[in-house]
């Protein structure tokens, strides 16, 4: 996706506590990710979708409504809707385990997971185990 949209993504030593962060260079975007900071792969795969939404929705500024498109952007990208509900259909394995192989199929970490499965399924129809 950030060879498509022509975004440079890049290691760097990031200030604070910053995981990830884009900068718009002209009509150029680098999205800079620090590794000392990036718990795991999965993490570095949602840090890099997420700034990847800034680009493609066009922020110049952050904030709170920024924030949530991106992740929106990052959750969609990561774990197509439609996918996602396909599979969750055929999860035919105890709860658990079913969640255990989804989340290492779309190689996410269990908040990205469960906050997708909430924008995905009615409340009713959500799984009540954690894995």
């Amino acid at each position: 996706m950030a060879a498509f949209l022509r975004v440079i993504v890049r290691p760097a030593t990031l200030p604070g506590d910053c995981e990830a962060v884009t900068i718009i260079a002209g009509r150029r975007a680098v999205v800079l990710f620090d590794p000392r900071r990036t718990a795991s792969a999965h993490r570095l795969r949602w840090n890099i979708a997420h700034e990847l939404g800034h680009v493609v929705c066009g922020h110049t500024a952050r904030g709170h409504v920024a924030e949530a498109e991106a992740n929106w952007f990052a959750a969609c990208l990561l774990m197509p809707g439609a996918w996602l509900l396909c599979d969750l259909g055929h999860a035919n394995a105890p709860a658990r385990a079913s969640e255990h192989r989804l989340r290492a199929q779309y190689q996410v970490g269990r908040q990205s997971f469960h906050i997708r499965i909430r924008q995905v399924l009615p409340e009713g129809r959500r799984p009540t185990a954690t894995g």
